[in-house]
């Protein structure tokens, strides 16, 4: 869902949205090579069944990664190797795997 210009997306914005609507852009910014505005961040778990939610500036968003795949989505990490990640990995874990810099001690998941 698309919220107006600089609205910030909280979970409380986000889901409280009267009228959700699709910007058809989903995947867009990856395809046309603008990876500054892709947007993508790990706060909603594997296939939530939240809908992405971002404002019109494209500078604030709620999102996660989606697949067709039953039971969770594939991941591409920095070392190039892909894994499975299920859909009920704890959310500390899954939003811990998408920081750079946070300091986590990830374990196997």
């Amino acid at each position: 869902m698309e919220l107006s210009a600089g609205t910030q997306t909280t979970p409380a914005v986000c889901t409280a949205a009267a009228a959700p609507a699709w910007s058809g852009q989903r995947g867009a910014k990856w395809v046309n090579g603008h990876l500054a505005d892709t947007m993508y961040n790990h706060w909603y778990g594997p296939n939530s069944s939240n809908p992405d939610c971002q404002n019109g500036y494209h500078n604030y968003a709620l999102v996660s990664a989606r697949s067709a795949h039953v039971g969770g989505v594939h991941v591409t990490l920095v070392d190039g190797s892909c894994r499975f990640v299920g859909e009920n990995i704890n959310t500390d874990l899954w939003r811990a795997l998408a920081t750079r810099a946070g300091g986590e001690v990830i374990g196997e998941y």
